[in-house]
């Protein structure tokens, strides 16, 4: 290695660690050959495995390795396990103080060192970098040619003294002192790092002094020493001068490319994150972003963009987790505590934390008005409201014409029941601009909660006088007109208020308003003859699908589903109702024994929303009915493997193999999903299949299981009462029933059957207790029976015979326990 021949040491190295992985030395000897290449990265790649294990042995080069890549925190961190009065430990330190702006005490500890051992080269060289980055360019001078003056070969130094030439534009001296930097470099079969940064450098300066083809040599040097990072340093660039220049789609395929040949590259995964944030991929942006970003590192935008994807992906812990380790690194980052305190606020709004961050990012920079506004929201949640309030001012004093901090205080005054505040403080918005057509759309929003209808119609006409096309303030007149019954009005100002903007509340207010005029069907006509024309005007389509299937016009509902979603891209509003169409539509074609066409209407919802549970649960329950038990386990399978699906689909392979009383496959596939996540939905399945295939004691057990899962869940003390009451112990049966009405006094099984044991008993509470299970169930004919058969016992005979007659109804007269309490209690009138 002293000959500079790297390559051979390195190889060296990786067998001593390849025959003994479990001692620290080849590695040791790695990470020095790659300090001296000035491979930082390097070094703590090979350490780092090692620094739990041999940590007195590899934190002293590990911090020095992580203070020279910015790494000032694992630094420190790692320097407390070092002797820190070595004079190796105190230049860490150093650094340390310096990469984190305490330039004094830096400057002390090198000083320091420097008055023990003035020849100490590393601790000048260092003082000297110091220097530079603060600016202090006459003081770096003055150490360089001190050090100059002991070592004139020294190539680092003349580096510098580079630096400085070329900072006064003295490009001939710069050219000179790069040269013999060059000249006194020793010769490696790796090139150095430092090399590296001298050829550069020179390839640079001669290219200013008007000598390209020599600056070639140096640039082609470069290249032929390491082809694959020089092309991968041109190909970023170049993504990079194409995405500054806003051809985003060129510079998104370079660095793909660029960043699949070189995973580890993070300067072009980080920009490729960015770049599928701009585009809405959330999900591709947040796993570019936390695989290369680096809490340490990392510019302050960064970091700052990755924690607002983790927020925007709903994980606001792993963003909380980020800024806090970035703030030990930007303490007075303004817009890494302001997030901070965003995302803290997202997993409590009630975090002091957050007010503390938030404050503290106004104080770094109090330009930031907005802070208010999440300040103000944050002593709300506190149910401090003046607090809240003096923000609200604060914010307004920095911009005063803010409309979204107007709003938003207007909300908050109003929210609290404030609403003479909230007029008051409009009125002073009017005051300072009596032009401003939102001011009296929100005086009117303000009456109308205060049931002013007069004044409100005073202020939406005023609105209206200022900005004729303000369709907000159209849509509100309509609606207050049809609240005072004034139809053709309010079809006049639905009309212009959808003129201007096409909205669901327009179309619906001037459906309503020819309805109150008896012509409902007139408007209808003109309304499906208009979506007929425009064909991209989804929300039309979607208000006359809804208006059809509340008509119960089932095709015609379809019809206008179907053309809705056909736009892009499809709206929550058009989303949800097209689906509870599809749903509602399918499931009377299944009552009509129509499984192909409800199989299709289905699918049509599923498409919509493919993770819902519900609909999912229905295309396997219609694939069940139709036989088509293979079917049904595909789906159940494409489920279970699905990111979220995975207890959903062992839910459903259960209940598919309960169909076809395959009970050993049946009990594997619920008892799986009930390990994995136990709830009440699991629990009664699996309670059923347990009883159905004959495995009584199992199904005892695993209600005691339930019962220690989910205390609070009353179905499994139910079922355990049933189980009792069945085998003649009526007094464990009705203390269980005691204990499930306690855990849910709604539980309508526990109160009818705790009725009847009271009945049974003759205990006075009989009839009380059915009359509740009544009032919490009332078309359920075993409730109906247990109570009218009470009420007739308790002589309530006419009574009791109508809730006998209802239960009948029900039953279609199949219950013979039902009957035959009506026939009795029919003869005793």
């Amino acid at each position: 290695m002293s000959q500079g021949q790297y390559r051979a040491a390195i190889i060296e190295a990786r067998n001593v660690i390849k025959y003994s992985p479990d001692s620290a030395q080849g590695h040791l000897v790695l990470a020095t050959i790659y300090s001296n290449l000035g491979s930082s990265p390097a070094v703590i790649k090979t350490l780092e495995p090692l620094s739990e294990t041999y940590t007195n042995e590899v934190s002293l080069p590990l911090a020095k390795a992580y203070s020279q890549v910015g790494k000032y925190q694992s630094a420190s961190k790692m320097l407390e396990n070092t002797d820190q009065q070595s004079i190796e430990a105190m230049l860490v330190r150093a650094r340390i103080e310096g990469g984190l702006n305490h330039v004094e005490s830096a400057e002390k500890i090198y000083l320091d060192l420097l008055a023990k051992d003035a020849s100490n080269a590393e601790a000048q060289l260092a003082y000297i970098q110091l220097q530079l980055r603060n600016q202090k360019n006459q003081s770096a001078n003055l150490a360089l040619n001190k050090l100059l003056q002991q070592d004139p070969n020294n190539p680092e130094a003349l580096l510098y003294k580079a630096e400085l030439a070329y900072l006064d534009n003295q490009l001939d001296d710069t050219e000179n002192y790069l040269t013999q930097a060059l000249q006194h470099l020793p010769e490696t079969d790796i090139m150095t790092s430092l090399k590296s940064t001298v050829l550069s450098r020179l390839a640079q300066t001669l290219t200013e002094l008007g000598r390209p083809s020599e600056s070639l040599i140096y640039t082609k040097i470069l290249a032929e020493a390491n082809p694959e990072a020089h092309q991968a340093r041109q190909q970023y660039n170049e993504a990079l001068g194409l995405y500054q220049s806003g051809d985003i789609e060129q510079a998104e395929e370079l660095l793909i490319e660029l960043y699949e040949n070189n995973p580890g590259n993070s300067m072009s995964g980080m920009l490729l994150g960015i770049i599928n944030l701009q585009q809405g991929d959330l999900e591709e942006a947040g796993k570019l972003l936390e695989e290369n970003i680096d809490a340490e590192t990392s510019s302050s935008q960064a970091i700052s963009s990755t924690a607002l994807t983790q927020l925007r992906l709903r994980k606001p812990k792993q963003a909380v987790e980020l800024l806090e380790k970035a703030l030990l690194s930007h303490p007075e980052d303004a817009g890494i505590q302001a997030v901070y305190g965003l995302a803290l606020l997202n997993i409590d709004n009630t975090d002091t934390r957050a007010a503390l961050a938030l404050q503290k990012a106004l104080a770094i920079d109090p330009t930031r008005y907005k802070l208010h506004t999440i300040l103000a929201r944050h002593y709300l949640a506190l149910d401090k409201n003046e607090q809240a309030y003096a923000q609200y001012n604060a914010a307004l004093e920095k911009a005063p014409n803010s409309q979204d901090i107007k709003d938003d205080y207007i909300n908050a005054l109003l929210n609290n029941g404030e609403q003479d505040k909230a007029l008051q403080l409009n009125n002073r918005f009017i005051q300072q601009n009596p032009e401003d057509p939102k001011a009296y759309l929100q005086a009117a929003r303000i009456n109308s909660i205060n049931k002013d209808l007069a004044a409100a119609e005073k202020n939406l006409n005023k609105t209206i006088s200022l900005a004729p096309d303000n369709a907000a303030a159209l849509l509100a007149l309509g609606q207050l007109q049809l609240a005072e019954k004034k139809p053709s009005k309010a079809i006049n100002n639905f009309r212009k208020s959808l003129a201007v903007k096409p909205s669901t509340a327009g179309y619906k207010g001037l459906i309503t308003g020819y309805q109150l005029n008896n012509d409902g069907d007139k408007v209808i006509s003109e309304l499906s003859t208009e979506a007929e024309a425009s064909p991209d005007n989804s929300t039309l389509h979607t208000v006359l699908a809804e208006y059809y299937a509340i008509e119960n016009q089932g095709e015609m509902a379809l019809k206008f589903a179907d053309s809705a979603i056909d736009s892009k891209p499809i709206s929550n509003y058009t989303r949800s109702t097209a689906i509870n169409i599809y749903r509602t539509q399918s499931l009377r074609s299944l009552a009509d024994g129509d499984i192909a066409t409800g199989r299709n209407r289905l699918s049509k919802a599923i498409v919509l929303a493919p993770n819902n549970g519900i609909l999912q649960a229905e295309l396997i329950k219609l694939e069940i009915q139709a036989q088509n038990f293979d079917e049904a386990m595909k789906i159940a399978e494409q489920i279970e493997q699905s990111e979220q699906g995975s207890v959903a689909g062992k839910y459903f392979k259960a209940q598919v193999r309960a169909e076809q009383q395959q009970w050993p496959e049946a009990i594997s596939h619920i008892q799986k999903a009930w390990e994995q996540s136990p709830s009440g939905r699991i629990g009664s399945l699996y309670y059923t299949i347990l009883k159905k295939s004959g495995n009584a004691e199992k199904a005892m057990s695993l209600l005691d299981d339930w019962i220690s899962k989910i205390p609070q869940s009353s179905n499994p003390v139910t079922l355990k009462a049933i189980e009792f009451q069945k085998d003649g112990d009526n007094n464990a049966a009705a203390d269980l029933y005691g204990r499930a009405i306690k855990l849910n006094p709604k539980d309508g099984i526990a109160l009818n059957n705790l009725a009847w044991l009271y009945y049974e008993k003759g205990d006075e509470r009989a009839e009380e207790t059915a009359s509740q299970a009544y009032a919490t169930v009332p078309n359920s004919p075993g409730v109906l029976d247990t109570y009218g058969w009470i009420l007739v016992q308790k002589g309530k005979v006419a009574e009791g015979i109508k809730l006998l007659e209802r239960a009948e109804s029900l039953t279609n007269g199949k219950s013979k326990e039902i009957s035959q309490h009506l026939k009795e209690a029919e003869a005793l009138l």
